[in-house]
């Protein structure tokens, strides 16, 4: 009786998603590369073999749309691949209704029909014949596969590349396959561009024999396999040591194997336990963040010109941190991995509203503090920021970040004698080069924008493994490398520092050491390409701003006060 109940109200669930008029979408304008021009229509017709409607002899691949009802849509979509050996497509048990049950669940399906084997009236008896007969199967699908896949590859990059106009996110873009529509998913998991990376894979009883062995990807996606034990074409263990493979990697996945269901149960009602395969996929894409709906950019940050910085939206991570703290709300490790999240797509605030909830939870914790402190940094909340470093010091002395982030502060404030006192304190804490650098960075500008030049080169002469041990694109790196006289003015950027922030960074130092220098024009024009470059949460677009405000309002003869040294030239 409740299975019963279950399955009416799955049907009544899917029949509320819009189904008038799916659109489908031609994957490539006339003959698809690779193929010759059709010598047999594509067939749709009623397999009693297989008992399920199938498509047979597709030339021309396409995708079905499947969307959410308005307002229901995460964002998160994925290509869906039916199986049938290459000859045939289960259309409706792999494909349509998987499509309509996630579409109910918010998430935009596309259903894909890739190029098959050319068969004649009865594609299902031509399969299995050639499974009866050694080297039949390949000879009959050998030459298709390859087009399959790269169907599947195109299907990726096509669904990417038009995410706007489905409302989706490019980065939650995933792909599921069933049987060799699992060979197209796990080729995909091996071998994809940066433009055709699915964002998460679900091979459903996969048949990989027909794939080369290869290492697992460094970025290679989540995945979610399922099979039956009793799998009919013994396809069983190709499923467990797709997932083998996965785990020894050391990369997110999940293994479902059922022992009863045999090959091809896909969306079929056998009141049996592979029924419900479909809701652990659900599960798993909701511990993923994929099933939490895509928020809109909010504004973080209004610049004084009236430039409104906007967060982005999430692709996952901070609905993945949100799942993980609600499992243990009080964790503070698990409250700054949630903001830095948040962080990590610009939502600040966001941010700030989780460190101070966690806070208030754990009021003497001084990370939480200096979490807090860095954001309100972000938004240009300065005395917040300090207020926070402040107590946080007051708690534990011994937290590099604290005192990094102080010094922040002093310096925006122009203060640089006390950012220099907080950037020595730092120094000795910095848990790795990459921050030994940061802090050496800002200890010399502060330094010498406090008119110590001496001090700051002998405290460069003391620091000069930071550069051997770290990543020498990495910006205070290169900075470090002008203020030592190892790279000209000139040499500093290069063109491939495009990134927003990596070019604020760059920029601000530069325009940091001209105006030690005394050259304000050059200064400035620096300061001002670091504002123009977009990455409005770095400290170099941050303190920009402020030195070009400092300009504005700084006269020539109080100049040096504010720490511009007319005329001298560093040693």
């Amino acid at each position: 009786m409740h299975t019963h109940r279950a399955a009416v109200a799955a049907a009544l669930l899917m029949l509320s998603v819009p189904l008038a008029a799916q659109r489908v979408i031609p994957l490539y304008p006339g003959t698809a590369p690779g193929s010759q021009p059709a010598a047999q229509d594509e067939r749709a017709y009623y397999s009693p073999a297989w008992g399920t409607q199938i498509v047979a002899n597709v030339t021309r691949p396409t995708l079905t749309v499947y969307q959410p009802a308005p307002g229901k849509a995460t964002g998160t979509s994925v290509v869906i691949c039916p199986g049938g050996g290459f000859v045939a497509l289960s259309i409706n048990s792999e494909g349509v209704d998987v499509a309509k049950w996630l579409a109910a669940r918010g998430v935009t399906a596309f259903v894909l029909k890739y190029r098959l084997a050319h068969t004649g009236d009865d594609a299902v008896a031509e399969f299995s014949n050639a499974m009866k007969t050694p080297g039949a199967f390949q000879a009959l699908t050998g030459a298709v596969i390859p087009l399959a896949i790269a169907d599947g590859q195109n299907a990726v990059t096509w669904v990417r590349a038009h995410a706007d106009e489905f409302g989706i996110a490019p980065n939650r873009v995933g792909m599921m396959g069933f049987s060799a529509g699992g060979t197209i998913v796990a080729a995909l998991a091996y071998h994809y561009t940066p433009d055709s990376r699915p964002a998460f894979v679900a091979p459903v009883y996969a048949y990989t024999g027909a794939l080369p062995a290869s290492p697992v990807p460094a970025d290679a996606p989540p995945m979610f396999v399922t099979a039956a034990t009793d799998d009919d074409l013994g396809l069983a263990p190709q499923s467990v040591a797709l997932y083998s493979a996965w785990l020894a990697a050391k990369h997110p996945a999940e293994l479902h194997m059922y022992a009863h269901g045999g090959h091809g149960f896909g969306m079929r009602t056998k009141h049996i336990a592979t029924d419900t395969w479909i809701e652990r996929f659900a599960a798993w894409l909701d511990e993923q963040g994929l099933l939490t709906p895509l928020r809109a950019p909010t504004v973080q940050y209004r610049s004084p010109a009236g430039i409104a910085y906007r967060s982005q939206r999430d692709t996952g991570a901070v609905a993945r941190a949100e799942h993980a703290l609600a499992l243990d709300p009080k964790n503070v490790d698990k409250i700054i991995a949630l903001g830095t999240a948040q962080a990590g797509v610009r939502d600040m605030r966001g941010a700030i509203a989780t460190f101070t909830k966690g806070l208030a939870a754990h009021p003497n914790d001084a990370l939480l503090y200096r979490w807090r402190g860095h954001r309100h940094l972000s938004v240009r909340e300065f005395a917040a920021a300090k207020a926070d470093f402040a107590r946080g010091l007051a708690l534990d002395s011994a937290v590099y970040g604290l005192w990094y982030h102080l010094g922040i502060v002093r310096f925006v404030e122009g203060k640089f004698d006390a950012a220099a006192a907080a950037f020595t304190r730092a120094q000795p804490l910095a848990p790795d080069a990459g921050e030994l650098a940061g802090s050496t960075d800002w200890l010399w500008m502060s330094l010498a924008r406090a008119g110590r030049l001496a001090e700051a080169k002998a405290m460069l002469d003391r620091h000069p493994d930071s550069l051997a041990v770290h990543d020498p694109e990495y910006a205070y790196v290169k900075r470090l490398r002008l203020y030592r006289g190892e790279v000209s003015p000139e040499q500093l950027i290069a063109p491939s520092d495009t990134a927003d922030v990596q070019a604020a960074t760059l920029n601000f130092g530069l325009g940091n050491w001209y105006l030690v220098r005394g050259d304000t024009a050059q200064a400035k024009a620096a300061f001002e390409r670091a504002v123009r470059s977009g990455g409005w949460p770095g400290f170099g677009f941050i303190v920009s701003e402020v030195e070009l405000r400092r300009m504005r309002q700084t006269t020539p003869a109080r100049r040096s006060r504010a720490g511009i040294r007319e005329g001298v030239t560093p040693s």
